[in-house]
């Protein structure tokens, strides 16, 4: 198993695969929905994690760290929203 945490690095094909045969899985698991928060650069910094072996991605983790106007109040109200994973059966 190998961790993939870089976005580049994850199959885009295995990753909306993996979020279409999940039973747990939601938009927000998505590579529209980390686009979508890439978009509003402002307000949010996505992450993903992306968890693969020898037969492709086999779980993702998609998540954002919500961002303020000021770094006063960013120091302050800085949180990460994990969305629950979509795992492959």
């Amino acid at each position: 198993m190998r961790v993939i945490s870089d976005i580049n690095h994850i199959n885009l094909a295995q990753w909306h695969n993996l979020v279409a045969t999940s039973p747990t899985a939601t938009w927000f698991q998505t590579p529209e929905a980390y686009d979508f928060f890439a978009s509003m650069s402002e307000l949010f910094m996505p992450f993903v994690v992306g968890v693969a072996n020898e037969n492709g991605l086999r779980g993702v983790c998609c998540g954002y760290v919500t961002k303020e106007k000021t770094a006063f109040k960013q120091f302050f109200t800085r949180r990460a929203i994990i969305k629950l994973p979509a795992n492959a059966k």
